[in-house]
């Protein structure tokens, strides 16, 4: 299981985590928060499965699964108006390029006054080839939390 925790949700510039226990660095991007609303808010906390798929736009990538959050590989899963679907690992640099995605980059950078992630379409490679290698099936979304002595 990969995890990836978040550590900044900003109101302006989306929200940002990092891929635990990786032999690379991997930061994310999503969009806000936005109540879990298709296409515009970031996944909610929880375990996802990774499902293989062919996107038309991303090529190969994976769509996270997870039933009780609503959210689905493809629009033929969805159960009622409401649920999500087809939120994809996929590059991109800023959360205004996202519809409800994640995107990986080596390191957070601002470009224009935005934070953004770089290097994403290698970062996205490396990501996908070490989830194929060592047949990863889940990911666990969660928030920062600081320990204390």
């Amino acid at each position: 299981m990969l995890t990836l925790e978040r550590y900044c949700y900003s109101e302006r510039m989306g929200t940002f985590g990092r891929v635990l226990d990786l032999p690379f660095d991997c930061v994310t991007v999503e969009p806000l928060w936005a109540g879990n609303a298709p296409f515009v808010s970031c996944v909610p906390e929880g375990v996802y499965q990774l499902v293989p798929v062919t996107s038309p736009r991303w090529g190969r990538t994976y769509a996270l699964v997870n039933e009780q959050n609503r959210v689905f590989a493809s629009h033929a899963d969805i159960e009622r108006d409401g649920d999500r679907w087809a939120c994809l690992l996929h590059a991109a640099n800023t959360a205004n390029q996202l519809a409800g995605c994640i995107a990986p980059g080596a390191r957070e950078h601002a470009f224009d006054g935005e934070w953004a992630v770089t290097r994403s379409g290698v970062t996205l490679t490396k990501l996908l080839d070490h989830i194929r290698q060592h047949n990863i099936r889940e990911l666990h979304i969660i928030g920062y939390r600081p320990e204390w002595p």
